[in-house]
């Protein structure tokens, strides 16, 4: 039986339970801040209590800065405060504090009777919002339906237009089990939440991103996990039994029999397959192990490891580990580890890594690593390494790498980021990038601006590139045309020579490299180093294979008259490097330069040096 056949009959053997609504808004915060901005405020909330805000980025006011101090005061308190002096208002539905703009909201000075009328919490618990009173007859579940609709229309116009983009976290609460079964999470809301980012503090929200086509590719794929992982939240850990042993060998044949979804072991040792509501403590099994709701501790596998939520501690397998929530620890698997949630800690497999969430940690693997939204993480595969969302950290691949924005991007073939490299990208042939600020190191470097250097055989960048076309004449290739491409503090030449004043013609195809010192607008100093193949005696293009190599070091300044037209002047040093011999006398070298310091010959090569001159125009 495949292993996705497996999961799917474990996941519908699952039990599906509400968000409690109540302890969302009355459990308590303490908060300190002055002048702080309201989205980070948010941020910390979340972050520090768990709980989950959706909202469109640019209804947050970002010009205002607030201060407050409360200590131990329930939630709705705090935002009361927090948003007094803005439109915002607030709701509770399905789990989630629905942030967004309400033109009827009045800012003004209330008295303290107004305030503890505001402030007070409705019977129900479920919706508290700062507007307007309802229609008579309309209850909370109309308000709490239309909500969560509008709330979805809002997600799904992100992905067809550029509209606000609604930021969500990611729920971490969990229900009784005696409420009833209403928490499924849309599919159009599943589908948009790539468009969605994690509030966290150390990531910017507010940042633009035009997603790629492949980027979009992956994005798609953690939508398919997500889906698959849906994170329907079981009992609450106090409701659960607590077993100090249980041992088995394949569900319902174990010590906990038919009721084995309720218990937490803290020592379960199973012949082939284990299955409980979670673990808390260490779990081994010969083939695998299933655990209906959380792990805290370790798991040992000699085929795989499911986990429907979180897992805090490490998970041994011989083939696959599978979490459908967050991983805090490590995954160690001969072929497949997955983390639908957020991943802090390490992913090390023999074929493939994969976190949908969050990543902060390391991806070890033979073949592929993908996170399929921000990272904080080292990528190591054989093959390559992708992730969609913001890498800042490492990635390693034998092959290829791509990523939106990124720190440090190595690989044996390419690097890709769709965005910002704000490091170094380094690869055996090319690099593409958005924006670089840093250094490129590959045969091709290609980006839109460079803060920084790029150096490789051609490097292309779009917008504050050099480019200059030149020519000039010298005393031994005396009409020569070159092109410059490149940053000004590292540029490619690519050049072309003729000598057309000797017995029959010589011309030389020529690469070399260089960099401008600016002296002021419009004089500048460049340092080129060239080098020629000279080509003579009528031969064709590659047929003679001896070396015959005019090395060339110049020291030019340039004066630009304008911006497109300059003089420049320049001394040189040059080294021919010959291995000709000449059909008639069997001398070994040439006679291309008309003076020379320097002339012998060295066990078949001709070694001649001499000072030369250079007189050209830049366009």
């Amino acid at each position: 039986m495949k292993l996705a056949t497996i999961i799917h009959m474990a996941w519908l053997c699952l039990a599906i339970y509400p968000l409690h609504q109540d302890s969302i808004l009355n459990q308590k915060v303490s908060l300190s801040y002055r002048d702080a901005p309201i989205t980070e405020i948010i941020q910390n909330i979340q972050r520090e209590y768990e709980v989950r805000f959706s909202y469109l980025n640019n209804e947050i006011p970002e010009d205002i800065k607030v201060t407050i101090n409360l200590e131990n005061q329930p939630l709705y308190l705090a935002l009361d405060k927090i948003f007094e002096e803005t439109m915002i208002s607030y709701q509770v539905v399905s789990g989630q504090v629905i942030l967004k703009k309400n033109l009827q909201k009045v800012k003004k000075e209330s008295t303290p009777e107004e305030e503890k009328q505001e402030t007070k919490v409705s019977s129900q618990g479920s919706v508290h919002n700062r507007a307007t009173p309802p229609a008579p007859g309309y209850t909370a579940e109309n308000e709490e339906a239309d909500s969560l609709a509008e709330a979805n229309d809002n997600t799904a116009s992100v992905s067809i237009s550029k509209q606000p983009q609604v930021i969500s976290t990611i729920p971490t609460e969990k229900v009784k089990p005696n409420q009833k079964e209403a928490h499924e999470i849309p599919e159009k809301s599943l589908e948009n939440s790539a468009n969605t980012q994690n509030n966290r503090p150390d990531i910017p929200t507010n940042k633009k991103r035009e997603k790629t086509n492949l980027g979009r590719r992956f994005e798609r794929v953690g939508i398919g996990l997500r889906k698959l992982f849906q994170k329907m939240p079981g009992e609450d850990e106090n409701d659960y039994e607590r077993k100090s042993f249980q041992f088995g060998l394949i569900y319902p044949l174990s010590t906990n029999g038919t009721q084995a979804g309720k218990y937490v072991n803290e020592f379960s040792l199973n012949l082939l397959v284990g299955y409980a509501a979670g673990l808390d403590g260490v779990e081994f099994s010969g083939f695998g192990n299933i655990e209906n709701d959380f792990v805290r501790g370790a798991q040992f596998a000699g085929f795989f490891n499911v986990v429907k939520n979180d897992v805090d501690g490490a998970q041994f397998a011989g083939f696959a580990n599978v979490n459908g929530g967050n991983m805090k620890g490590g995954q160690f698997a001969g072929f497949i580890n997955t983390a639908a949630g957020e991943v802090e800690g390490i992913q090390a497999s023999g074929f493939m890594n994969m976190s949908t969430g969050y990543t902060k940690g390391a991806q070890l693997s033979g073949f592929m690593n993908v996170v399929t939204d921000n990272a904080q993480a080292l990528q190591a595969a054989g093959f390559g390494n992708f992730t969609s969302g913001d890498m800042s950290g490492g990635q390693l691949s034998g092959f290829i790498n791509y990523s939106h924005d990124a720190n440090v991007q190595l690989a044996g073939f390419m690097n890709v980021a769709s965005g910002d490299v704000e490091g170094f990208q380094g690869s055996g042939f090319i690099n593409l990038a958005r924006n670089v600020k840093g250094a490129q190191l590959g045969v091709f470097n290609v980006a839109d601006s460079v803060d920084g250097i790029p150096i490789g055989f051609l490097s292309i960048v779009r917008k504050n590139g050099y480019r200059r076309l030149e020519v000039w004449g010298s005393e031994t290739l005396h009409a020569n045309v070159g092109f410059k491409i490149g940053v000004e503090k590292f540029y490619n030449i690519f050049a072309f020579g003729s000598q057309f004043a000797a017995e029959s013609l010589r011309w030389g195809f020529g690469y070399g490299v260089g960099t401008q010192l600016n002296l002021s607008s419009r004089d500048h100093l460049n340092i080129d180093l060239m080098s020629f193949q000279v080509e003579e005696d009528g031969d064709r293009v590659f047929e003679n294979t001896e070396l015959n190599l005019l090395n060339t070091l110049r020291i030019a300044y340039n004066h630009q008259f304008s911006e497109h037209f300059g003089i420049f002047v320049a001394p040189t040093f040059n080294v021919m490097v010959s291995q000709r011999r000449n059909d008639i006398d069997g001398s070994i070298g040439t006679d291309l330069a008309p003076w020379t310091v320097f002339d012998r010959t060295y066990s078949g090569t001709n070694l001649q040096m001499w000072p030369g001159f250079h007189l050209g125009l830049r366009f």
